[in-house]
């Protein structure tokens, strides 16, 4: 009795302590460090884009041009699934990750034959080797099979099989079976048939012998022996092995050597950068928002118009065209061509930041509008200067000066000197704190030292923020961000790396009159001529820009549902020969808009605005005198006087009519005999330019005697007026202009009339 208690009690002692061992060496590899795996399950693996139509545009290339694509499960086919199991561990689902009866059978086959015949690595033990990265080598196998016990502790066999499905090595830049599938056989995985499969599953085996494209008859051999000794296939007949290998050979024949696509390159970059993945893997493709044959035009459309400026130094040329409902982008081309090293093809022109030129106008004159002028108030187009210490005189396009001109015109026109008056009246800081609110973060950075000439375009931005915020006028004043993501698609998780409210960023009434503006063909007439080439058969509004020394010519343009940017130049910054302005891209802008515009969509009418007729030049309320009329969509609660800028002639009331200018445009009525009169006593006599104190050079390049200085006054119009220079009387004016000669020195200039005299001192060197 007492022997049988003690067997059993030896028996119950050592039935305990082998479970506390089981449950030791469980516990060690369940629990014991393994970084390893960590980080490998972290590792990038290349995003599938598709454009919008699910054309394939780009697989990204990760480390060393490697291509490796996540799918998970649900996405492989089961026949794929089965096939690589039944090629490299077909009792996978029923081991522990080592599978002891295919080590017993290696073990017999490769002793009889002397030398390794067969191995017996197991799905775990290969996904093992592929996280760890260890050698053949018994010392390695060992490790294998302890890290294959420790991945079957802690994964369950689906997640080892994904794993190592979109893991294994194909070797040439290509790892899983989804990348394999492209490169090899030129299939998305998701459509192999079960040779394709079998063809497939083969080439990591040995990928120097069995590659399909290189070593065709190799590869139907492997993938024929693999069908016949898995089952997969059954021949009853000899003549049924020819039919199966022809039917291998039939899947060869369509397919054709495949090279990774990259129909969008700088688009594809861009995606990239804006997924911002590093630390998650996808399932299934990704969805962009780009239009790949829409895409391809508007390369082409650049191409073609750079042909057209051979003499010219513009070497390339960038798009963008967005949507402006949802802020998607339709196309992007970043250069002429991604693989011109000549010209900086890899530059994206999309991105980078240029001088815009006029192309900033639209948004000053928006703040203008939002602190209260309005589209039919005056401004003056004379000569001006602008500053104190640096003393800035613009000039227009056509070196010549409109004097008043209304905001409608002055907008529509691209009139520089206008523009430079209104930021000096609303503040240069006010305009760039404006823009950034309207997306421009470029210009945080520029922000205090752009001075006045930010309203024609010194400052620098990028093609990216003009487009946007051009967009904000078709879209009654809402700010909304770009994304290169398809909004209607599966991968709507991508949407949070563009996230941003739509957001109000100006009046809608402010936004519509712009729009107005920028389509009314008749109030660009001054500055573009008849038959402009922005000139539409359906509504679209237009701004284009020139950079200083033409080095960078831009246009925007926008019909109610797209907004299209245009930039073209040279990435070196050589200055544009022939001045050929902006004709080229408001070309490329008007023939994109013309592709994709939909017929009877229409911009909505100016809201928030009545109809009102006003005089053509003062923009005030007409009157019986007034000669001409416009109609001008006002603020409803805009307070107009009546002009007063047309009178009857006292002489000959009945039949001559007057126009009377205020007094500041006297200087500009006294040149080139204009017609009409001033409002004389509006304003006390002035000398207007240059500024007290100022200093010229002479320029050593340039004959002494063409280089004069036109002084400028106002209140002295009309009256003889003595012009008397260091105490010397030089010369007598009616007009109040006096042109001096350059020469060096100090010199006082005076002007002198009956009642007033003005005084100014400048400095020549």
């Amino acid at each position: 009795m007492r022997n049988d208690l003690s067997i059993q009690g030896f028996f119950y002692l050592s039935w305990g302590s082998s479970i506390i061992l089981l449950v030791i060496i469980y516990a060690v590899f369940r629990f014991s460090a393994y970084p390893e795996l960590d980080i490998f399950k972290n590792h990038k693996y290349s995003l599938e884009l598709f454009d919008r139509y699910g054309v394939l545009v780009k697989v990204t290339a990760l480390e060393d041009g490697l291509r490796r694509i996540y799918k998970d499960l649900d996405s492989i086919p089961d026949k794929v699934e089965e096939i690589f199991i039944l090629s490299e561990d077909s009792r996978f689902y029923f081991h522990p990750g080592v599978d002891i009866l295919a080590v017993i059978r290696a073990y017999s086959q490769n002793r009889s034959a002397g030398r390794i015949v067969s191995g017996a690595s197991t799905i775990s033990m290969q996904l093992a080797r592929i996280i760890s990265g260890t050698d053949h080598g018994y010392r390695s196998k060992i490790i294998e099979i302890f890290n294959a016990f420790r991945l079957e502790s802690r994964l369950s066999k689906k997640e080892i099989l994904e794993l190592w499905l979109n893991n294994i090595p194909f070797s040439f830049q290509t790892e899983g079976i989804s990348a394999a599938s492209l490169k090899f056989l030129g299939k998305d995985i998701s459509l192999l048939e079960t040779e394709a499969a079998l063809l497939l599953a083969v080439i990591p085996r040995s990928p120097a012998t069995l590659n399909p494209l290189r070593f065709r008859d190799a590869s139907i051999n492997a993938a024929v022996e693999l069908a016949l000794n898995s089952s997969i296939l059954t021949i009853h007949k000899p003549t049924e092995y020819s039919d199966i290998v022809n039917s291998f050979q039939l899947v060869l024949d369509e397919t054709k050597k495949f090279y990774w696509p990259d129909i969008t390159p700088h688009f594809s970059l861009y995606t990239e950068k804006m997924v911002h993945v590093s630390d998650q893997k996808f399932s299934g493709k990704i969805t962009t928002s780009i239009d790949s044959n829409l895409n391809n035009i508007l390369e082409d459309r650049i191409n073609y118009y750079l042909s057209l400026s051979e003499s010219s130094r513009i070497t390339t040329g960038a798009g963008l065209v967005i949507s402006n409902n949802t802020g998607e982008i339709l196309a992007y081309v970043g250069s002429a061509n991604f693989y011109d090293t000549i010209n900086s093809g890899q530059i994206d022109g999309v991105q980078i930041l240029n001088q815009p030129g006029s192309t900033l106008k639209p948004f000053l004159y928006a703040l203008a509008i939002e602190r209260g002028f309005l589209p039919s108030s005056v401004l003056p187009d004379i000569s001006q200067h602008f500053g104190e210490t640096n003393v800035y005189q613009p000039m227009n396009f056509d070196n010549t000066f409109h004097g008043p001109v209304l905001l409608r015109i002055a907008l529509a026109s691209s009139m520089n000197v206008p523009a430079v008056y209104i930021i000096n009246r609303l503040g240069v800081l006010n305009f760039a704190d404006y823009l950034i609110a309207l997306g421009f973060e470029s210009l945080r950075s520029q922000r205090d030292i752009v001075g006045s000439g930010l309203a024609l375009g010194n400052a620098e931005v990028s093609l990216m923020e003009l487009t946007r915020a051009f967009s904000v006028f078709s879209r009654g004043g809402i700010f909304l961000p770009l994304t290169p993501f398809a909004k209607q698609s599966e991968n709507t998780f991508l949407q949070k790396t563009t996230s941003g409210e739509n957001v109000l960023v100006m009046k809608p009434y402010t936004a519509g009159i712009i729009r107005d503006i920028l389509s009314d063909d008749n109030s660009r007439f001054p500055g573009f001529g008849e038959n402009s080439i922005m000139e539409t058969n359906f509504e679209a509004m237009f701004k284009t820009g020139t950079s200083n020394q033409f080095q960078n010519i831009w246009a925007l343009g926008a019909s109610p549902e797209y907004t299209v940017g245009i930039w073209m130049g040279d990435f070196s910054g050589n200055t544009v020969i022939g001045r050929t302005g902006s004709s080229l891209p408001a070309a490329i802008a008007v023939e994109m808009l013309e592709l994709i515009h939909t017929d009877g969509v229409e911009f909505s009418d100016v809201p928030e605005s009545e109809e009102v007729r006003l005089c053509t030049l003062s923009g005030l309320i007409p009157t019986d005198y007034t000669p001409s009329t416009y109609v001008e969509y006002l603020p409803v609660d805009a307070n107009i006087e009546t002009s007063n800028w047309h009178i009857p002639d006292p002489l000959n009331p009945d039949s001559t009519i007057l126009t009377v200018y205020p007094e500041e445009y006297s200087s500009w009525l006294a040149t080139k005999n204009r017609s009409g009169s001033f409002a004389s006593g509006s304003k006390n006599p002035e000398i207007i330019y240059p500024p007290n104190n100022s200093v010229f050079f002479i320029d050593p390049t340039v004959p002494v005697t063409d280089q004069t200085l036109k002084i400028e006054t106002i209140g002295f119009f009309g009256e003889t007026t003595s012009v008397i220079i260091n105490g010397t009387m030089a010369a007598e004016t009616n007009n109040g202009i006096y042109n001096f000669q350059l020469i060096k020195g100090e010199w006082e200039i005076e002007f002198v009339n009956e009642t007033d005299r003005r005084r100014i001192i400048i400095t020549v060197k």
